[in-house]
């Protein structure tokens, strides 16, 4: 939860880039929020439940959200993102499942032995037991083969997460150097919705 504080001169981004278009939702009925020109004082995150002109994006016509100044929203949301991402550390889900993986791998090849153990035998004595003991290990083989695609589906996902938090582990040094395109994709990689009232916003986070 980050507090909006007092509107000041000094600031981390522009009022005018619409940092967080598409992520701001109203805290009173969960309505998006859009940035609106508020006169010569800049822009205001608003309610769309407050405007009649969007009546699909309406939740509760009589919402009380006054909305919040986008630059101190903004403000207060990169604050906590710089500090988050600062705190990145190694994933360690990503290292489970490598484990995981190694392990069913390693199994997988013992009953691949097995079953060209068995078949060679079969060739030469043509044993019906032996047919049974194939079909018992082919079973095993599968289920095995099952669980190790599981596990590299999750391995695929830890690796796309590992990604996006090293992408974003440095924006603090990186921010001043990058266009607001840039700006806009990594809060994106990084936040999932920020929920506003009048004097607080909520982060939820994507990491």
């Amino acid at each position: 939860m980050a507090a909006l504080s007092e509107r000041s001169s000094k600031r981390l981004v522009s009022a005018t880039d619409h940092l967080l278009t598409g992520l701001v939702y109203c805290g009173v009925c969960g309505a998006r929020m859009r940035y609106m020109k508020w006169g010569k004082a800049g822009y205001k995150l608003y309610c769309y439940s407050r405007q009649s002109s969007k009546p699909y994006l309406v939740r509760d016509p009589d919402c009380g959200n006054q909305g919040a100044w986008a630059d101190e929203v903004e403000d207060a949301v990169l604050t906590d993102v710089f500090l988050t991402t600062e705190r990145i550390e190694a994933d360690e889900q990503e290292e489970l499942v490598s484990g995981a993986l190694s392990m069913l791998r390693d199994q997988q090849e013992i009953e691949e032995k097995k079953l060209r153990r068995l078949y060679r035998l079969y060739s030469e004595a043509g044993d019906d037991l032996l047919l049974a003991e194939i079909e018992e290990i082919k079973k095993r083989r599968d289920i095995i083969k099952e669980k190790l695609e599981q596990e590299e589906a999750r391995g695929l996902i830890s690796q796309g997460i590992r990604r996006a938090r090293l992408e974003v582990k440095n924006l603090r040094g990186l921010w001043e150097y990058m266009t607001i395109k840039d700006r806009q994709r990594a809060i994106r990689a990084v936040v999932d919705r920020v929920t506003v009232t009048e004097n607080e916003a909520h982060i939820e986070y994507k990491l």
